[in-house]
């Protein structure tokens, strides 16, 4: 992939082609390497010669994107977008266990007297 630095935030993550020499030049899909596996991810769009794949959600953090074109392209392939993170929540505090009681030593019984003495 050429970029993704520089990516925004937006609804979908989508991969943009540009200055294909002509539309039949887009592949049909992308090929995307996450932490949770690769996938394909499909042509959504051809406009003018510009191809845009996206997906609503990837099965793990990004690590690459890879595309099949020909050997005389000399465009970009970017991450135009990602969905914006929402914050993860705060766990919510667990109240502080009460300790629980030690038990009462058990009185310590008298020694009965041994029989015969």
């Amino acid at each position: 992939m050429n970029t993704v630095g520089g990516s925004s935030c937006g609804d979908e993550w989508l991969w943009v082609i540009n200055q294909l020499a002509s539309s039949s030049d887009a592949p049909s899909s992308i090929t995307v390497v996450t932490t949770g596996g690769t996938i394909q991810v499909p042509l959504c769009q051809l406009q003018n010669k510009n191809a845009h794949y996206c997906v609503a959600s990837l099965p793990g953090d990004l690590i690459d994107a890879t595309a099949q074109l020909p050997d005389n392209w000399s465009g970009k392939f970017v991450l135009s977008h990602h969905p914006c993170a929402s914050p993860s929540p705060s766990p919510s505090p667990s109240p502080n266990p009460s300790p629980s009681p030690n038990p009462s030593p058990s009185p310590n019984p008298s020694p009965s007297p041994s029989p015969g003495l």
